[in-house]
Order: C-alpha cells, then structure tokens, then sequence
C-alpha cells in the first residue's frame, strides 16, 4: 500500500471532523465537467463538498481538489432511509448467538436470563447514543425453522414454538424502551460448519433449502412469509407496527463462504482447496500437548497410521497433512467438539465437506427478498457481503481473487439468477475487516481507507462488520473513522460484536456453553460514546 509516512498523510485526510482547510479552502469551483460521478471520489469537509482530480489520496494541494457545485449535493445524502427517514445507522452486531427460541436455546440460560441479558444490551447501547443493532435468526438452521423430518431431502414445515412472540419481544423492548431499529440476518455460511447440535443430516437438508426449487418453496411459504406477516401486527399502545421497527431484513450473512467459486479465505472453505488428504497427528498440532492428546486425530493404531479423506483443506503455513485448520474456528471455542468430530473423521469416515454452487445461493436470495419484497413494498432487504471484492466492478490490480471484483448483488446478477425481478436489494452491506497483515491488498478494498463514491455503486452502502482494529497495521478503532464514513457518503456501520458463546466444564465435566461478552464490546461502547455528535442520527 503505503509507506508509513504518506500512511500519516493518508489518515489526516480521512479525519473530516477536523481535517485542515488550508489547501482545500483554495480549491477553485469545478467545471462542468467535473460534477458527474466517476471524475474522482467526492470528500466532504466542514460541510463542503469536494472532488478529487484524480484518485491519489497523497496529494492534497488545492491543484488536485475542487469544489463541487451545489448541484451535486445530493451526492451526500447517501443514507438510509427508514419508513421515509434518512438516518446515518450506527450500532453493534449482537453476535453469531442462536438467542431465539428462548425456550429452546443451545446454552445454559433459562429465558428470562435471556431476556434480562438482551435488555441490559439494549439499555447499553442506546445510552452510548447509537440507533440500531444487527441480529442473527436461523443462523445455520439447527434450531429453526422445523423440518418435516430428518431426511436429506424433508422441506420445511414451520417455525419452532415461540419463535415470533420471542422476535417480537425482543423487537418491540428494544424499539419501545430504548429507541433501537433492528437488522434481521436470516442465514449464514454457518449452515457448512459440522458439529454436534448442527449434525450432517442438519446440514444436508439446509442446502436442500437452498439448492432445490421446492425447498425454497417451502421455506418461503411456510416459514418467512408467516414470520413477515407477524411483522405487520400493531406495536402495545401505539400507531406503530413491528415492521416499523426493522431497518433491513439480511438474506444472508456472508454468502461467498459457501460456494467453492467465490474462493474465501479464512473459515470451513476460506483459503481452502478441494481434494483427498492425510489426516493425522503432527508435531505442528497444538494437540501434542499431554493435556489435549486424547483429542488427537488418528486412526487409533499406535504409530498413528493416516486418515485418508475427501474434503476441503486449509492452504496456508501448514503442511497438506495437517488438516486441524478445517475446524479450529469450531474446536477452539467448543474443545468438546472433538470427540464428535473425531468419531465422524475417524471411525465413520463420512464427514466430507461440502458447497453450494453459487448460481444457487444467488437464486435463493433472489426468491427471499423477492417474497419480502411483495409481503411488505417498505421492508428494505440486503445481504451481508464478505468484502468489498464481492461487491464492486472497481478494477483491484494486484487482488489475486479469481472470480473477483465483480458486483454478484447487483440487480442484474440477483434477477438473472433467480428470475425474481422484485428480488434485488435495497442497500449493500459490506464487511470491512482488515486483510490482516498484506498491507498492499488491505489498500485495495478497506473502506475505513476511501470514499463511498470509489466503489461506483449504485445503492447505499453499509459497512455490516468490522473489527476493533481498521488496517493491516493494526490500527486502532477511532471515532474519526465513523466520521470518514458518514463525511464520505456510507450510509452506516455496526461493529463486530456485543456478546460471543463460549463452553466450559460442568461439576460432572460435561461441556456448556455460555453467552460471554465479546471481547470488543467495551472498546466498541466507549467508541460509541465519543462519536462526534453529526454521526449520532437518532432512530425516527
């Protein structure tokens, strides 16, 4: 990207909030030609407008910026719109947590600890000044929607009992006592990741879902088109209904880590190539250690003699051998997880990983925005978006992706692969996560580090995720990077997250699983408290 010292230039310049007029207050008016998207990113600053020349942030003497014409104004106003009301969104992700239903929950809280927990977030963040929070659904569909039966191929047959008074619950105590809107994420890439609670039988019938016609069918008719409905219901004591308190409802949670086509790089296929490998213990196995070894991953013999299995494999610093990296996310956060994983791997050798053609995941977004879209003409739907490569057609020489950047969510993709024409999305929402330590391609795609306007997109953008750290340098969170987005024309953010689940050892050492708070959530309520006041937009 960068060397450090045109980095600190770099930074000063996305600090609108206090960004230094001297050479920007010269900038001459710019021509005619200038005011049309496309001749350089637009910048506002102590609520001017300006233009770039060109796209080279290091140069910030008034030759390279002009002042863009009151015409072009409304090039700002890049918000959300909510029921009429534009607001600039900002909150917090609660987290990958399987809440709903309370009666039915994987952890060890009873319902009203849920509550109670859920309450106590709300009165934290709405007292921190921000307006709304992202909440995850179905998840990976072990807990909802119900299936016919335990077959492969059972569709849909409905919503657990409880589910929607428990939504509703949690919507209207949020929306009613602490003034916060609501993002319903329905599925995520979660629906790959094997283990105890989401079985394979689990997984297989959730891509029968997705993939077939007629599971989709199901799901839509039996499952979301009453939970929509619900929505519609009038709010306790007001001329408001629950609908009125959901900004957006998310197909989907991260899309691209299902389908081998898209190429990821980090969880179940991410950085992850297809075939039939060794599976066994290794020196480089942090399972060497006394106290982990009966978890070790081997056929039982005692020279340890290899596994052979067909499925996806990490490809990073470890050798093709060694294939821990597969589940890690799932064991390191859930150790009790081996024993299940091992006896499928191991004894029964029929775990093997699968995907999802990504024609097919595109269809199926397509078809549920469309069926929100007819429930309720208001209701706003998007998808959460692994990265910005994922979501533009701006050129990234260097990327290295191979089917990317390509826009796969614009109108044109989602209708051609679905045939829905009302199936399309409302606003983008985009995660913005640092390419950890690959500073040039961390430069390519990070949003804390450009304009709105340089992604050539034509809907809203929000930055769906993001981390306590904003580039491949570790830089701190700050508010100044909410300022830059809301000053460069995104149409929100929400930080990545409040709560997280962890397990521990019961009186019997059986394994349970708790909600903890994240490991960000502090960093991100102070944040939230520091916020310059023009990015606090109040929920309408």
């Amino acid at each position: 990207m960068f060397p450090n010292p045109v980095r600190k230039v770099f930074s000063a310049i996305l600090m609108a909030c206090s960004l230094p007029t001297l050479a920007l207050a010269q900038a001459r008016p710019c021509a005619e030609s200038a005011n049309h998207e496309g001749f350089g990113s637009p910048f506002w600053s102590d609520g001017v407008l300006y233009r770039k020349f060109n796209e080279d942030w290091t140069q910030q003497n008034e030759s390279n910026w002009c002042r863009v014409q009151p015409a072009e104004a409304p090039l700002r106003l890049q918000l959300f719109e909510h029921r009429g009301q534009k607001i600039f969104l900002t909150g917090v992700n609660l987290g990958n947590v399987q809440f709903l239903p309370f009666q039915n929950n994987p952890t060890i809280h009873k319902p009203d600890e849920l509550r109670a927990m859920l309450r106590k977030a709300f009165a934290d963040l709405s007292a921190s000044g921000v307006n709304s929070y992202r909440f995850w659904l179905h998840i990976d569909g072990s807990r909802s929607p119900e299936f016919a039966n335990s077959s492969a191929d059972a569709l849909v047959k409905g919503l657990p009992s409880g589910l929607i008074d428990d939504l509703k619950w949690m919507i209207r105590t949020a929306y009613q006592d602490y003034g916060l809107l609501i993002n319903i994420t329905l599925w995520s890439h979660d629906i790959l990741a094997v283990r105890r609670e989401h079985s394979v039988a689990s997984r297989d019938r959730v891509l029968h879902m997705i993939e077939d016609e007629e599971g989709t069918r199901a799901y839509i008719e039996k499952a979301l088109i009453p939970l929509v409905k619900a929505m519609d219901e009038p709010l306790p004591q007001s001329n408001k209904r629950y609908r009125d308190a959901i900004l957006s409802w998310e197909v989907f949670n991260e899309p691209e880590g299902v389908a081998w086509f898209w190429r990821l790089y980090w969880n179940y296929q991410y950085a992850m190539t297809y075939g039939e490998y060794t599976w066994k213990r290794s020196s480089l196995s942090y399972l060497g250690s006394p106290a982990r070894s009966e978890f070790a991953i081997d056929s039982g013999a005692q020279d340890y003699t290899p596994v052979r299995y067909k499925g996806w494999h990490f490809v990073g610093e470890r050798q093709p051998d060694f294939n821990l990296y597969m589940y890690k996310d799932v064991t390191d956060d859930y150790p009790s997880e081996w024993d299940y994983l091992k006896r499928l791997i191991v004894d029964e050798k029929s775990l093997t990983t699968v995907e999802i053609p990504h024609e097919k995941v595109l269809r199926f977004i397509n078809r549920v925005a469309g069926a929100i879209h007819r429930l309720d003409p208001e209701a706003k739907v998007s998808t959460g978006v692994h990265s910005m490569p994922y979501n533009t057609d701006v050129p990234m020489p260097g990327l290295g992706f191979e089917n990317a950047p390509f826009n796969y969510y614009s109108d044109a993709s989602l209708v051609a692969a679905g045939g829905d024409a009302k199936g399309t999305l409302d606003f983008y929402q985009v995660h913005g996560y640092p390419e950890w330590n690959d500073v040039a391609k961390d430069g390519l795609y990070n949003m804390f580090k450009y304009p709105k306007a340089h992604w050539r997109l034509d809907k809203p953008l929000v930055v769906g995720e993001h981390w306590s750290l904003v580039g491949a340098q570790n830089e701190p969170l700050a508010p100044h990077h909410y300022a830059h987005l809301y000053d460069t024309g995104y149409a929100g953010v929400w930080g990545w997250a409040y709560f997280y689940v962890r397990e521990k050892a019961g009186t019997h050492g059986e394994a349970l699983r708790y909600i903890d708070k994240h490991e960000n959530q502090d960093s991100f309520r102070r944040l939230f408290q520091n916020l310059p006041p023009r990015v606090k937009t109040p929920a309408p």
